[in-house]
């Protein structure tokens, strides 16, 4: 669905906060732009993408972000570097092979990434929205640093994951 949990949306803020030099966002798969309310006093741009042209509409998304592309991040490649990438509840969307081979990208394009899941949550098609359905619904703690060991576990309730690129 277009709504991320939000029990760690404080810790999000408070780490974005603390890292004073980040001016820049991009939010994957923007659902209900829940990451472009959070971090817009902080950010001095944040740019989004979304794949299902309803959500652009209903939630007024290219209102709400500096720029917003409207297409599938699996299928196209953006040019410009971020300081920061958040993934709010997108990994699951997605199948592991695919979804291994945008954060090799998106490694080379960010410093941090942020990744937010609903573990072990099964989701169908929602909002007329094919990818609402979850193709990695058997992830766990264990297995998510099997599958991506070069992310840290940020707070104690293992929904949030964290890259920072080593300077």
């Amino acid at each position: 669905m277009p709504y991320s949990l939000k029990s760690q949306d404080d810790l999000l803020v408070e780490d974005f906060k603390n890292n004073h030099s980040w001016q820049t966002v991009f939010d994957i798969w923007t659902g209900a732009w829940k990451i472009c309310d959070l971090l817009r006093p902080y950010a001095k741009k944040i740019d989004g993408i979304e794949i299902h042209r309803i959500y652009v509409t209903q939630f007024d998304l290219e209102r709400k972000y500096d720029k917003l592309y409207i297409w599938d991040v699996l299928q196209h490649c953006f040019l410009e570097n971020y300081d920061v990438m958040v993934l709010g509840d997108v990994l699951e969307h997605i199948d592991k092979q695919a979804w291994q081979k945008l954060l090799e990208y998106l490694k080379t394009k960010c410093n941090t990434i942020y990744v937010q899941i609903p573990y072990l949550l099964e989701q169908w098609v929602e909002f007329n929205n094919i990818y609402e359905t979850h193709l990695q619904a058997d992830l766990t703690n264990e297995i998510f640093l099997e599958r991506y060991p070069w992310f840290e576990l940020m707070g104690k309730d293992f929904i949030i994951w964290l890259y920072r690129r080593s300077c």
